[in-house]
């Protein structure tokens, strides 16, 4: 029974991650492209590029977002992803439920048992040099 539970726990997790990631495929294939987008900076960012990506680590595993970026032809200036403000993502690549569960751990055990029981809970997978603690 022990490896029956085992594998409907991590059988369990693929779904719900495949679950999230066919949501998010779902949001990109109905996103509409936007004629004008201004950023904070009063930049206008007249090009578009579609099927732009970014990972995000969740609670159920990485998952790939597709979205449309825009974009001036100036170097300095910086792309806008709308979606990205839409879904309200964090600016790396840890979800915020993901966060709240290493937060919990991390305040009872050292961050490396955090990083094994995060591994063996989870989907998710934390890497030290990105996470912030």
């Amino acid at each position: 029974m022990e490896k029956l539970e085992r594998y409907i726990h991590e059988s369990g997790t693929e779904l719900l991650r495949r679950l999230y990631q066919g949501h998010l495929d779902l949001r990109y294939a109905s996103e509409d492209y936007q004629s004008e987008v201004v950023g904070s900076d009063g930049e206008t960012r007249p090009h578009r590029r579609k099927q732009t990506q970014r990972n995000l680590e969740t609670l159920f595993g990485e998952v790939t977002l597709n979205r449309v970026g825009y974009s001036t032809q100036k170097p300095e200036v910086s792309a806008l992803y709308p979606s990205d403000g839409i879904l309200n993502l964090p600016p790396d690549k840890y979800s915020d439920e993901l966060r709240k569960r290493v937060a919990v751990e991390a305040s009872k055990v050292s961050f490396s048992e955090t990083s094994r029981t995060i591994s063996s809970t989870t989907g998710g997978r934390l890497v030290n040099a990105n996470v912030k603690r």
